[in-house]
């Protein structure tokens, strides 16, 4: 990146900042000020210069009650192709806005967010008046969506019941309801009124409702299904009591959310190689950090046996989950139901033996290596805290691991140097 650009990042970073110091007063921000911030943000070539440009926007719009919402609402009609970045600025002005004004604006922005496919779908189809992979993906689209979305309905939470009949429309394409069910997430996270929390019981009896049973995962919707558990997952960060009250009958369908199974992969042809895709990797990911959250917040709903089982399974899946799994062995092993790591010790060292012995082939690109130098680090992590609790650290087989994997001269020297790490030595006083 050139100088000149850092420096520009740099300075919209502090208009941001000034716009957010000033959303509660009645500093009026000159036109051209934002006239200036909305041309990085439609012209520049750099990604960083963008995305800054577009929080610039938002903040510096945040304490216009008459322009600050409907400028955004315009834009993106006039600019379709731009939607992603708009987006981006409209969720930090409403985020500061006060809620009134919100609600205000409300009915003329929810259908401009429900616009339909073209909002989320086509976000990389090259459609003509379609959001473009130059700006987002359409991962990076949806999160957008949702996110306005979410302070939408923070601010009227009658938006929730709008959205709830849309999103159980199973009519309607996958790709479309998933941020409305992601919105949730949003809102969750951003609420804690009175009159929102009204209707949470009924939201969480829908969002299991979109978890498959393990006779359906193979239909299942997975953007939704993805969207859902992270909602849940807002739920139990902000709310736990709520989730406590559905976990008899919540956890053991997240719990088959966990497993890897092979109804969601696919093969597709490229032509002179197959590429093998895995519908089940986004839920999958979402599984495992809402039940680190349980551990986190109501450890004894956890079927311990059952989920120390899954995150020993977790520490040979994609690198993604792997790493979700590693961070929750040594959680578990930090707990008041650290003992329940013992019933399936073996499965666990066979795991970590494994990992710790793969090779990174000889044509790995650089994003292969650092995920294989992050596998390992993190299962000398889950390592360590196992030898930091004598229950496991005396067990025959994580001897043999120490004495057969760890102390070997491909590894000891990177435990040792965790270990460093771990314990500083305090330096000598003079």
């Amino acid at each position: 990146m050139e100088k000149s650009s850092s420096r520009r990042i740099f300075l919209l970073a502090c208009i941001a900042d000034l716009g957010r110091s000033a959303a509660w007063t009645s500093v009026a921000f000159p036109e051209e000020l934002q006239e200036m911030v909305l041309k990085i943000l439609l012209d520049s070539n750099e990604e960083g210069e963008r995305s800054m440009a577009a929080l610039a926007l938002g903040a510096i719009c945040s304490n216009d009650r008459n322009k600050g919402i409907k400028f955004f609402i315009d834009l993106i009609r006039e600019i379709p192709e731009k939607r992603y970045l708009l987006l981006t600025s409209l969720k930090e002005t409403m985020i500061v806005m006060e809620r009134e004004h919100v609600v205000e604006y409300g009915r003329e922005l929810l259908p401009i967010l429900l616009a339909g496919d073209t909002t989320v779908s086509d976000a990389s189809d090259g459609n003509e008046g379609a959001s473009t992979a130059k700006d987002a993906g359409k991962g990076s689209l949806q999160t957008a969506t949702a996110e306005c979305l979410g302070q939408l309905a923070r601010a009227d939470p009658s938006v929730l019941d709008k959205l709830e009949q849309i999103y159980l429309d199973s009519s309607k394409s996958a790709m479309y309801r998933a941020p409305l069910v992601l919105a949730l997430k949003y809102a969750f996270l951003a609420d804690r009124g009175v009159a929102f929390d009204e209707r949470l019981s009924q939201l969480v009896l829908a969002l299991e409702n979109l978890l498959p049973g393990p006779e359906t995962i193979e239909a299942a919707e997975a953007p939704v299904v993805r969207a859902a558990v992270l909602a849940l997952d807002a739920v139990m960060r902000t709310r736990p009591a709520l989730l406590i009250e559905n976990s008899s009958r919540l956890f053991p369908r997240v719990y088959q959310l966990m497993k890897r199974n092979q109804r969601l992969e696919r093969e597709i042809d490229r032509g002179l190689f197959l590429l093998r895709e895995d519908d089940g990797l986004d839920i999958r990911k979402a599984a495992f950090a809402l039940m680190g959250s349980v551990l986190a917040r109501a450890p004894r709903l956890l079927d311990v046996p059952v989920y120390t089982e899954l995150l020993a399974s977790g520490l040979t899946d994609d690198p993604e989950v792997r790493v979700l799994a590693q961070l929750g062995l040594i959680d578990i092993l930090r707990s008041p139901y650290s003992l329940g790591v013992l019933p399936c010790l073996g499965k666990i060292v066979e795991a970590l033996s494994q990992v710790l012995g793969a090779k990174v082939k000889e044509n790995a690109v650089v994003q292969e290596i650092e995920r294989h130098e992050e596998s390992l680090r993190g299962a000398l992590r889950v390592v360590y805290a196992m030898e930091q609790f004598p229950p496991v650290s005396s067990e025959p087989s994580f001897v043999g691991l120490m004495n057969d994997v760890v102390r070997t001269p491909a590894i000891e020297g990177r435990y040792e140097k965790l270990l460093e790490q771990a314990n500083p030595t305090e330096p000598d006083q003079a």
